[in-house]
């Protein structure tokens, strides 16, 4: 029993003293190795926004720190004695200062690091070694910074994955800046100052996967400079002033000759493997199923807050892929062609909302889309909309408000479907909140509120296609008429001398004819009685030829 007793008492202090160990562990432990006001738990060094103005010193144990966290603080440079003992740190924060230089070798003892954040400081220019000797460097943020241009210091980090230099006043990038750093496979290059996209530099990158340009200063598009991007699946241009896209810009039937981008026709192409493509925010009128043809493996397609006006029929119809496409904010966007997404058996979600001058659509525009799942229509023009514009079901999310409906004979239908879609909440929510606009008498009404039979088009508005066909015809007619006026005005000499030809023809035909009934009345007298010969005949036979002569 005493035995029991010992054995109990030991193991019960074995796992006290455990248990202490293991709380001091875990204690802030600043006191014995941290800068005042910092944090030191466990690897983690924790000196954010304690408005340092140089590198926090007397740390001892530096070894032990994976994590260094100096955000927030009024750093102005950085220099190679600071980060000289910490040899394990694989993540470094020093977003949020004031850090205007990094001296070349900086940061060459971390090499664990992983994860640099340099952002939202103001560093205008990069040394060429600054990121030498971290063979494990992966992410380097460079966001919000006042870099100029892109040089070969990111050649120094070979194992560099992901490059975002968003936010900048970057204008070039020279084409030999990824030389060395051929496993890049995202890069945001947003809010800079570009006029083209760096495409000669990009096109030795094999793994990029993901590229972001928006808001720079990007026009066109030429043949190949996506094309040649071979691993390309994230591709984000928005908010720039793209007027132009070449018929070749995403072939893969594209090579590198000497710097230069050319397609050859007769290079085996493949189907590009962009999947995701934002266009939105630019200066594109049209949009060309030519330089879409290639793109079969594209799922999301935005084209918001460009200049169409009409999208045409088949424009989309190589995209076998689409799963979502967005057409929205265009004021000037008026018709879209029967047949526009024909061909799409994969389109699932679809947008065209906020387009004022949208008033009418096609009755079956959208109704060969076999598998759509939303359809958002709202606050466009449209002033009716045809119960065969697509094919009703229960998974279907539908919303059209928001546009000025006007509430006749043509919206009957709409309580109907209301009942079959009495297990679809949202459409159905959607269809309740539809208003009128017009008649005058239903203005701001619901439309589920108006009993069916007071939804009625007068005999003015049954006749409309009747007025529309007269009208076609009247219009064809005033063409035809200003047509014929344009060429009288262009050839009207012309046109006069013949005339006049003509006048003078017929007046000498006439003259002819009653010569002839003159002579032969004169002759008739004359033959008429064999033995009378009238003295006068030869002066009337010669007056008479004069005057045919005139």
């Amino acid at each position: 029993m005493q035995k029991t007793r010992n054995l109990y008492h030991v193991t019960f202090t074995r796992k006290l003293v455990l248990a202490l160990v293991l709380t001091f562990s875990t204690c802030d432990t600043s006191d014995a190795y941290c800068p005042v006001g910092c944090k030191c738990l466990r690897e983690k060094l924790d000196c954010a926004n304690l408005s340092f103005t140089t590198f926090p010193s007397n740390i001892t144990d530096p070894e032990n720190f994976t994590t260094i966290i100096l955000s927030g603080n009024n750093l102005t440079e950085v220099l190679t004695e600071n980060f000289q003992f910490f040899k394990n740190v694989e993540t470094l924060d020093l977003s949020n200062n004031a850090i205007g230089s990094v001296q070349d070798g900086s940061f060459r003892s971390l090499v664990n690091l992983r994860l640099l954040d340099l952002s939202n400081n103001r560093l205008t220019s990069l040394p060429e070694k600054s990121f030498a000797g971290l063979a494990n460097l992966t992410g380097i943020n460079l966001n919000h910074n006042a870099l100029t241009e892109l040089k070969k210091s990111i050649n120094s980090a070979p194992a560099l994955k992901r490059l975002q230099l968003a936010h900048n006043v970057i204008g070039d990038v020279t084409e030999d800046v990824f030389d060395e750093s051929n496993v890049i496979e995202e890069i945001d290059l947003s809010e800079n100052s570009l006029n083209d996209i760096p495409s000669k530099a990009l096109v030795k990158l094999p793994n990029l996967r993901t590229l972001v340009l928006s808001s720079n200063n990007l026009k066109v598009i030429e043949d190949c400079q996506i094309g040649l991007l071979r691993a390309l699946k994230n591709l984000k241009l928005r908010h720039n002033h793209i007027e132009w896209i070449g018929n070749h810009a995403f072939s893969t039937q594209c090579v590198n000759n000497g710097g230069k981008l050319l397609f050859n026709s007769s290079t085996v192409g493949h189907s590009s493997l962009l999947q995701a493509l934002d266009l939105s925010y630019n200066r594109l009128a049209n949009i060309s199923s030519k330089y879409l043809s290639p793109l079969e493996m594209l799922e999301t397609l935005n084209l918001n807050a460009n200049k169409f006006t009409t999208i045409k029929k088949g424009t989309f119809q190589n995209l076998s892929s689409i799963v979502s496409i967005s057409l929205s904010f265009m004021p000037e966007l008026k018709t879209l062609e029967n047949g526009s997404f024909d061909t799409l058996p994969s389109l699932d979600s679809l947008y065209i909302h906020d387009c004022p001058s949208l008033a009418v659509l096609e009755p079956s525009v959208f109704n060969s889309i076999p598998n759509l799942k939303v359809l958002k229509i709202s606050r466009n023009g449209m002033r009716t909309i045809s119960r065969d514009l697509i094919t009703w079901n229960k998974d279907l999310y539908i919303d059209a408000t928001g546009n000025p409906f006007s509430c006749d004979c043509n919206l009957q239908w709409i309580p109907e479907v209301l009942e079959d879609q009495a297990t679809n909440n949202m459409t159905r929510q959607n269809l309740e909140k539809l208003t009128c606009t017009s008649p005058k008498h239903f203005e701001g009404k619901l439309i589920v509120a108006i009993e069916t039979n007071y939804l009625r088009c007068s005999p003015e508005r049954k006749t409309n296609h009747a007025r529309l066909k007269t009208a076609a015809i009247a219009a064809s007619v005033v063409i035809v008429i200003g047509i014929l006026i344009l060429v009288f005005v262009k050839f009207r000499n012309r046109i006069c001398i013949f005339v006049k030809r003509q006048f003078r023809y017929k007046a000498h035909r006439d003259n002819r004819e009653l010569f002839s009934v003159k002579l032969s009345e004169i002759i008739g007298e004359n033959d008429a009685d064999p033995y009378y010969e009238d003295p006068n005949m030869d002066l009337r036979l010669r007056s008479l030829v004069d005057t045919e002569v005139k």
